[in-house]
């Protein structure tokens, strides 16, 4: 019993001067603490310091019901004439027989007039212009990389002074281009989570420059497809005038011929079928050339056409990346130099206690 008490004393008076040894080497333990804070500090100074590596999140809308509204006279008229085009079709193809079996009846004179179709422009190439097909080529175009590229370079998403050459450079440009991603609407388990637009994730080493870039792409690709809609109308509204005028050309060629061999052939005099065949057949050419030269659908769908806004380069857009809705967010862990330098302080702490330590320990036992 006596021992035990012995003991307990002897552990109270090693404990006692355990703490009265650490107060007397406090500048020792206060040393050893001041010399790993700045270790580390310097250690940290002098370490390359981490880029900060960015993920950005930014929602892409497609037009508005009420802009959607401003094609839909464009979009009414160009079913009109695809219908008519149709239409036009069948009739030609019932017209042909008639005439097929009229001249078949009466060997065979007059066969010119088979050729007799109603010529009808037609715009079957043409789209019908809502914000699903403009929404679909606002995303295809940004699925290219090309789209990026430009906007990139202008505004430094990645420095050209960070690499060795040229080469490297544009390679970092092309790699970051690539990496960019569109990803669809998509329906969550978390109804708070349900995206209902399409989304682009990037992946960037600098965010101050994010909000711009996004603006810079969003009108590069909207100009585009503003240019690709526009110049797709225009060459088929050539085309059509140019198809026009060959059909009237056609038309002024056969009267022509038809009128000189009617002055050449005088037995049509004497023949009063063949001739009541010959002026239906030029009746039917003029009839088609006052048809061609009254139709009015190019000019009219043209006329149409300069009120949608794909004619305006200020009201025209695709969709829209909506920067606003952005969300960066920085994927690295900072460290704080104030949370840097507390936990250099408790390890030199730790470090200067177990030097004190140690160190009495050895004195203790050479005595």
């Amino acid at each position: 019993m006596n021992s035990n008490k012995n003991h307990q004393n002897n552990n109270e008076i090693d404990l006692s001067k355990l703490i009265i040894s650490f107060w007397d080497n406090k500048f020792k333990i206060f040393i050893i603490t001041a010399i790993t804070i700045i270790i580390v500090c310097f250690s940290q100074i002098m370490k390359e310091p981490v880029k900060p590596l960015y993920n950005s999140e930014t929602q892409l809308r497609p037009i508005t019901t009420f802009d959607e509204a401003k094609y839909v006279f464009y979009n009414s008229y160009l079913k009109k004439i695809n219908e008519n085009y149709f239409h036009q079709n069948n009739y030609n193809s019932y017209l042909k027989k008639i005439n097929e079996n009229y001249f078949h009846q009466n060997n065979k004179v007059g066969q010119n007039l088979l050729k007799a179709d109603l010529y009808s422009p037609s715009f079957s190439s043409l789209l019908v212009i809502n914000k699903k097909l403009l929404l679909n080529l606002f995303i295809d175009k940004l699925n290219q990389n090309s789209s990026y590229i430009d906007a990139i370079k202008k505004y430094k998403l990645i420095k050209k002074e960070n690499y060795l050459n040229n080469s490297e450079y544009e390679i970092a440009v092309v790699r970051l281009a690539s990496s960019i991603k569109l990803f669809p609407p998509n329906e969550n388990e978390n109804e708070n989570e349900n995206k209902i637009y399409w989304s682009i994730f990037i992946q960037a080493y600098d965010s101050k420059n994010m909000e711009d870039f996004l603006k810079f792409v969003e009108k590069k690709a909207n100009q585009d497809i503003r240019l690709y809609l526009e110049n797709t109308f225009k060459n088929q509204i050539k085309n059509e005038k140019k198809l026009m005028r060959y059909e009237i050309e056609d038309i002024d060629i056969q009267i022509s011929k038809n009128f000189e061999n009617f002055e050449k052939a005088s037995e049509f005099i004497k023949d009063p079928i063949k001739k009541d065949s010959y002026i239906n057949e030029m009746n039917n050419l003029k009839i088609r050339k006052n048809f061609l030269l009254a139709n009015k659908n190019i000019e009219r769908f043209e006329e149409i056409f300069k009120d949608t806004p794909i004619t305006s380069p200020e009201q025209f857009y695709a969709a829209k990346i909506i920067v606003e809705s952005s969300i960066i967010k920085n994927l690295n862990k900072e460290h704080s130099i104030s949370k840097t330098i507390f936990l250099a302080g408790i390890l030199g702490l730790i470090l200067g206690i177990i030097f004190v330590f140690i160190s009495n320990t050895i004195n203790s036992r050479k005595k």
